[in-house]
């Protein structure tokens, strides 16, 4: 696969919750950054598959996404893609959802992702989980 088709296929496994899909286009030591405070329960830093399928499990515990768009793929140099798009999400707690845009930047090297950043704007998801 290319460095592209890699990162629709992270979009589509994670569509169909193939969280073990997601894993195996994973570098064992991915280094993932999701950015926000500690009130957001999968927010941090994140080293290694392991940490990943915490990561994966904190989310499908705490929310339901109700819809997830990568709109626009924009491949770069040195194996990054950036991916533009737009997520709604309902906290499984409070029954309070949130709508924002986001930016992924994707580090891919042989075949695997090695580094993803996540950024996004936490003041709805922050509101959200505090109903």
């Amino acid at each position: 696969m290319t460095n592209f088709e890699i990162i629709q296929a992270i979009y589509q496994r994670f569509g169909q919750g193939d969280i073990p899909g997601v894993i195996a286009l994973l570098d064992p030591n991915i280094d993932w950054v999701w950015y926000g405070p500690e009130a957001i329960p999968w927010a941090g830093m994140h080293k290694g598959t392991d940490a990943m399928m915490k990561f994966f499990m904190a989310i499908g515990q705490n929310v339901s996404v109700e819809a997830y768009e990568p709109r626009e793929f924009l491949p770069g140099e040195n194996g990054i893609v950036t991916v533009l798009g737009w997520q709604r999400v309902r906290v499984n707690a409070t029954g309070k959802a949130w709508e924002t845009n986001w930016a992924h930047i994707w580090t891919i090297k042989n075949g695997l992702i090695t580094r993803a950043r996540e950024y996004y704007d936490t003041v709805p998801v922050l509101e959200a989980f505090q109903g």
